[in-house]
């Protein structure tokens, strides 16, 4: 149903990309998304799915802490990801890059750093 499907992709993103992440976390809530049952579900629960699939996809290729976003098996920010993530769905695949930033943002330096988990 619906409401279990959308309970346990909820459950399966809150586990995974909260605040503190991590690699191996990403990785397990790529294949459970993956493995998720849909069947009888409705079409929106189907995007909703690929929706979350594209979360998890650009957090795992964002080796580095930023912002709010902690990785704890990438601690520091890392200056070549200082671009935007793009994700586009091409032959039902997600494809994951990055593009640079636009000058007036680009010029505003982030300075490297290393953050602990608290």
């Amino acid at each position: 149903s619906d409401v279990a499907a959308e309970t346990r992709m909820r459950r399966i993103l809150a586990d995974s990309l909260g605040v503190v992440r991590d690699g191996g976390g990403l990785r397990k809530a790529a294949a459970e998304l993956e493995a998720l049952d849909l069947e009888g579900c409705s079409e929106r629960l189907v995007r909703r799915r690929r929706l979350a699939q594209a979360m998890v996809a650009c957090a795992l290729n964002r080796e580095e802490s930023r912002g709010a976003h902690w990785r704890a098996d990438f601690p520091q920010t890392r200056e070549e990801y200082q671009r935007t993530t793009v994700v586009r769905l091409a032959d039902g695949d997600l494809r994951v890059s990055l593009r640079d930033l636009p000058a007036s943002v680009r010029n505003e330096r982030v300075k490297p750093t290393t953050r602990s988990a608290r």
